[in-house]
């Protein structure tokens, strides 16, 4: 048994927040959406902000090494070490995205360890979930870095950037405390999926583009032998998953990241030679890939389908009731002990 005192600094320790459900999870509201973009409208027009100083954030879970279920690769009892939480942020005209901000399990992963930054930024925490402290990292050691060099460019309009109001977040009031040049916004709580412009299509065409890069890491082995492209398969670590991550990210169109602003800003349409569906085109290149990949070759369409979706609700975030709090208790000590053997998560 734990005290109610020992519990509540665990909990504020690792940003583990008892709340209303909010952010993702409540059902669509459109007409709470609808006020929303009014809302947003008028507030863009009345201080004349440039497109170029609005920005969206958001994060979701990725479950870095997950390959089909038809795959050749069982399921390995150590999944709940495969994935991390990825911020993403761009702004609404697609010329700015934010460098990745990814959040793994361990300090400092053995892979990092005699090798050059990796190309993300990163953060760590016990399950590689956000919250509110590293929400605060992420807000004022890269976001304001990142938006404050256009200033150098002598442009000197506000920034604006809006996220979901989630457990995992600081308060608005906090935020807008950080810099006068910097204002945030949260969405209502039950519109994100409608409107959120990370939502529509950015995260989805991300770990898309994210799961063509592992199986191009697959058809590296030295020969397409199934124990040999299994044993390269092992070997895939932490920071694979940052350049992967990284190099993903860098293949979004600007079209895609444009247009997924078209739900939420009143008049805006599709971009001119918009290409139709980047995320479609990139689905047909990992069915290709898979044919030429001795550990998914007998994989189809549908279970490619499954594959994409199966971090598609993980939010980056749990709410977590008493009995996972200990549960969570006894991992947090069992990986204290392993890192104390030594044997440090890659």
């Amino acid at each position: 048994m734990v005290s109610q005192g020992w519990l509540h600094k665990f909990k504020k320790r690792h940003g583990i927040r008892a709340h209303e459900l909010q952010g993702e999870q409540l059902s669509a509201d459109e007409p709470s959406a609808n006020n929303f973009k009014e809302e947003l409208a008028a507030f863009l027009k009345e201080g004349d902000h440039d497109k170029d100083f609005v920005y969206n954030a958001d994060e979701t879970g990725l479950n870095w090494k997950a390959l089909p279920s038809r795959s050749l690769i069982a399921r390995s009892p150590k999944r709940r070490k495969e994935r991390v939480t990825v911020m993403v942020c761009a702004n609404a005209l697609g010329t700015n995205r934010i460098p990745l901000y990814l959040i793994g399990r361990a300090k400092t992963p053995r892979s990092f360890k005699n090798t050059k930054k990796p190309l993300v930024e990163y953060g760590y925490q016990r399950m590689a979930w956000i919250a509110v402290q590293l929400f605060k990292d992420w807000f004022i050691k890269i976001f304001i870095p990142e938006v404050m060099q256009l200033k150098k460019t002598g442009r000197t309009l506000p920034e604006i950037a809006f996220s979901d109001n989630a457990p995992a977040h600081p308060s608005a009031k906090y935020l807008n405390m950080v810099d006068e040049f910097v204002t945030v916004k949260f969405l209502p709580p039950n519109v994100t999926a409608l409107i959120q412009p990370m939502d529509q299509g950015v995260i989805g065409t991300l770990k898309r583009h994210y799961r063509k890069q592992l199986l191009r890491q697959l058809l590296l082995a030295e020969d397409n032998t199934v124990q040999t492209v299994m044993s390269f398969y092992k070997k895939i670590n932490v920071r694979d998953c940052c350049y992967m991550a990284a190099q993903s990210w860098s293949f979004l169109t600007q079209s895609t990241l444009r247009n997924s602003w078209n739900k939420i800003l009143v008049g805006r349409r599709p971009s001119v030679g918009f290409v139709a569906n980047e995320a479609d085109q990139v689905m047909e290149e990992i069915i290709h890939s898979m044919t030429m990949t001795s550990i998914c070759d007998e994989c189809d369409k549908p279970d490619v389908e499954r594959w994409m979706a199966c971090d598609s609700e993980d939010q980056g975030q749990h709410l977590m009731n008493a009995e996972e709090i200990i549960a969570f208790i006894s991992i947090h000590a069992a990986d204290t002990e392993e890192e104390a053997d030594g044997n440090e998560m890659d």
